[in-house]
């Protein structure tokens, strides 16, 4: 798909001073990359020459040497369906300096030009649109598949200075081959100036710094390559002896969700266009849960900050309605329990007392012993107030008012449940002069998994932009935590009970019949696909792809195609729920509500699943 370019940095090994040897080194390094299908394939500067020759870099015999071996690499890649970005030393009226040459299929479509000038070039200026040759320059831009990219020869120290002009001139791909020698530090700080230059810039860099084999005297020439996309590194490598490649998937439906750049060639040139190869396989990593980051002590700060944002939000609320009395109905599940830890420490900074949160146990026809003690358990240990309000004798009398035959577990016989414990929960606030509070999630408020008028509504919803996973992620790490060290076991027991709404019976053995995940699907799976369909308008074949490659080795392919037209259908089915959600804070990057996200309550899933069913993949 021209959505995904495979991107290739090969670093091969260089003789300084010695073309051919060079060029047999950069011939075999291209050949692998396009092995893979890799559609840009650069190497470092200088790559042709070798970075470390000093003067010999001004000699004719070795400019003429690097000019025959550029025709010689451009004659036997002729047959590449990439670019092939390679550096040399360029004969300018100017001076000799670094360059770079762009192939394509056997074709010298663009010579570039570095922005340094380290070499005797003077008084060169990148930005002058007053060039000999216009497209001699480092912004000309080349287009493969759905990416726009340019090549910048520069110093990774210099990129402060372009990448952004580059990026505003349309560039979603910035390709810097260097030849910089590097002392013990510089390497992490190159890697951390990447990062953030792409994550500022919403744009992916491809960093390539020097050949293997440099001379050691009098500076080390040591290789690395990184490839960074809107901040995620994809890939690094860092070698001294042997040459290699470094190799990842860039997405442009990533990319164009953050690029600050235009999509208009403002002062850029384009030059080139390539029709991607095709994908055996998706070469990038995929993590499981996209709303954590993957490194553990990042994510456990992440958490945290998450619980901490939930607390504000709430005391902000509290504090400016003036209505101290909350009310929850605490039902021993994932989600009541997270939003009873933050309405206890919403309390506890406001310096209230947690006799003010009022939990209301609301038995039902489906509620299991386990569910009942562990809500209990939670409401006593906390300190709040504790009420117990059995919803059977209410519910069944509402039956016999609508004619509904009570052994009937239809839709009916389950929502009537909830928007009775809605109705005692909104009436306690009113008798308390309190608040509401919602517990319903990201994941359920996604697949409409809620009783319109029911738990869909309440005063302030302090779980809005949590996903269930998430929230039990959270709700371990609270159970690890000094605060709640006496709801430890309690905590924990919640985190192994099924989640289920407990709408109907239990089974024969007193437990819980009722599962969601088997009747949705897995929630990891549900909550993979939103967030690549609302955060970055991905199309199902493609969601469909990341989720084979992150989820292959715990689901079949067509179980994760079933569960995506679950996920399709019900997101759709579920918008008109969602236009009249309660009030919440938006604390992650994905939201539901306008103007984050919108789509028509009346929306049809149909053009989604028609495409998610023309999909084959390859593996």
């Amino acid at each position: 798909m021209d959505t995904l370019i495979r991107t290739c940095a090969a670093v091969p090994s260089v003789l300084p001073g010695n073309p051919q040897a060079c060029l047999t080194s950069a011939l075999d390094c291209i050949s692998q990359g396009a092995a893979v299908g890799s559609d840009i394939i650069a190497l470092p500067a200088l790559s042709l020459s070798g970075a470390s020759c000093g003067s010999l870099l001004q000699n004719r015999a070795v400019l003429e040497g690097t000019e025959r071996a550029l025709s010689t690499l451009a004659r036997k890649t002729s047959h590449i369906n990439a670019y092939v970005i390679v550096g040399l030393p360029v004969l300018h009226e100017q001076g000799i300096f670094s360059g770079c040459a762009v192939l394509n299929r056997g074709r010298i479509i663009d010579t570039i030009f570095s922005i340094d000038a380290p070499l005797p070039l003077r008084g060169y200026d990148p930005f002058s649109e007053e060039k000999d040759n216009p497209n001699a320059g480092p912004f000309s831009l080349y287009k493969c598949g759905d990416l726009r990219f340019c090549v910048l020869p520069c110093s990774p120290e210099h990129l402060t200075l372009y990448a952004p002009e580059a990026v505003r001139r349309g560039a979603q791909l910035l390709v810097v081959p260097c030849c910089e020698p590097v002392r013990a530090g510089e390497i992490h700080r190159y890697r951390m100036l990447v990062k953030f230059l792409s994550q500022s810039l919403g744009c992916a860099i491809l960093l390539i710094n020097n050949c293997v084999g440099e001379s050691s005297s009098p500076s080390l020439y040591h290789p690395f390559s990184c490839l960074v996309e809107c901040g995620k590194e994809l890939s690094f490598q860092s070698h001294a002896l042997e040459p290699f490649l470094l190799q990842a998937d860039l997405d442009t439906d990533i990319i164009s969700s953050q690029s600050i750049g235009t999509s208009k060639q403002s002062g850029g040139f384009s030059v080139g266009s390539l029709t991607p190869n095709s994908k055996s396989r998706l070469l990038r990593q995929v993590e499981r849960n996209p709303f954590l980051p993957s490194n553990y002590s990042d994510a456990q700060d992440y958490l945290e900050e998450l619980f901490s944002f939930q607390i504000e939000a709430l005391a902000g609320r509290i504090k400016k309605t003036g209505l101290d009395s909350l009310i929850l109905g605490v039902s021993g599940g994932v989600d009541s329990t997270l939003a009873l830890l933050v309405c206890a420490k919403a309390l506890d900074s406001l310096g209230l007392e947690r006799h003010n949160l009022v939990g209301v146990t609301m038995p039902g026809f489906g509620t299991t012993d386990r569910t009942y003690l562990n809500s209990i358990s939670l409401i006593e240990q906390l300190g709040a107030e504790k009420l117990e309000i059995p919803i059977k004798k209410s519910v069944l009398q509402h039956f016999e008012d609508i004619g509904q035959n009570p052994s009937v577990h239809d839709v009916t016989y389950e929502n009537a449940q909830a928007r009775e414990r809605t109705q005692i929960l909104f009436d306690l606030a009113n008798q308390r002069g309190g608040l509401v509070i919602g517990t319903g999630d990201l994941s359920e408020a996604a697949l409409g998994w809620c009783t319109f008028g029911g738990d869909h509504l309440s005063s302030y919803n302090v779980n809005a932009s949590i996903t269930k996973n998430v929230a039990r992620a959270m709700i371990r790490q609270q159970a690890q935590s000094r605060d709640f060290a006496s709801l430890s076991s309690a905590l924990l027991d919640v985190l192994d009970t099924p989640v289920s709404p407990e709408l109907l019976p239990p089974s024969g053995t007193g437990e819980i019949h009722q599962k969601t995940e088997d009747i949705l699907g897995a929630y990891e799976l549900h909550e993979f696909f939103l967030y690549y369909f609302v955060r970055y308008r991905m199309a199902p074949s493609k969601i469909l792809l990341y989720a084979s490659s992150a989820f292959e080795s715990i689901y079949p392919l067509e179980q994760i195609r079933s569960t995506l037209r679950v996920f399709l259908q019900r997101f759709f089915a579920g918008q008109f729920k969602r236009s009249c959600s309660p009030d919440s804070a938006a604390l992650c990057d994905i939201s539901l509500s306008e103007p984050f996200f919108s789509i028509p309550a009346d929306g049809s899933s149909q053009a989604m699943l028609e495409e998610l069913n023309g999909t084959a993949l390859p593996f």
